[in-house]
């Protein structure tokens, strides 16, 4: 009995006609561990491996970590000299809207880690119609505009920067009167059962 020859047809990627790179392309959009009998990875390995790329779930594991408690003092640094909010006792007539911590690793173009982020939010969805808020929207620029402005500076040769303000969210004053829980594992240990009252506006 003859067997069938068996033809191999190999695809080649196909050719670039630029010069970026995409994190596809570098093998860093999934971090990947392989595993071999031969030979075996260090448990050590393994286990910093995941303290390195895995977020916290709750802001008690975060405070057990150097680096997610350095970027949470960060964040809490940035609303104390922001004036963000006041501390002011609780009354029985306030609506008392709850914050959480929200965490996520920023990464570069080569997938390795740029920073740890943190990012105190108030959630929204315990905010009471015409009393914590009158309307709500998000002032932000338009992609068309973007597209616009950058076809006139390559029209026109113009030098076109990137400019990031952090936190810009907190240089606008907030006008309605409301009362968030103190930031969770960052309470005032001498007024414990205060609350803080807004002057600027946080994400929700």
């Amino acid at each position: 009995m003859s067997s069938l020859p068996i033809k191999v047809i190999s695809h080649s990627a196909p050719r670039r006609s630029h010069h970026m790179i995409t994190r596809a392309q570098t093998g860093s959009l999934k971090a990947k561990v392989f595993f071999s009998s031969r030979y075996p990875i260090p448990a050590c390995f393994l286990a910093n491996f995941a303290n390195q790329t895995q977020e916290p779930r709750t802001y008690k594991q975060a405070l057990i970590d150097l680096k997610w408690q350095q970027a949470m003092q960060a964040e809490i640094t940035t609303h104390s000299n922001n004036n963000t909010w006041t501390l002011v006792p609780r009354r029985p007539d306030m609506n008392l809207v709850s914050s959480k911590w929200v965490f996520q690793i920023k990464t570069r173009s080569d997938g390795s880690i740029e920073r740890y982020k943190t990012r105190l939010v108030a959630r929204g969805f315990t905010q009471l119609p015409d009393l914590d808020y009158d309307e709500t929207f998000s002032p932000m620029v338009k992609h068309g505009t973007i597209r616009l402005i950058l076809t006139l500076g390559l029209s026109h040769d113009w030098s076109i920067k990137q400019l990031d303000v952090s936190n810009a969210f907190l240089y606008g004053d907030l006008q309605e009167c409301v009362y968030l829980s103190q930031p969770p594992g960052f309470e005032d240990s001498s007024r414990p059962h205060h609350v803080c009252q807004l002057h600027k506006a946080l994400y929700g």
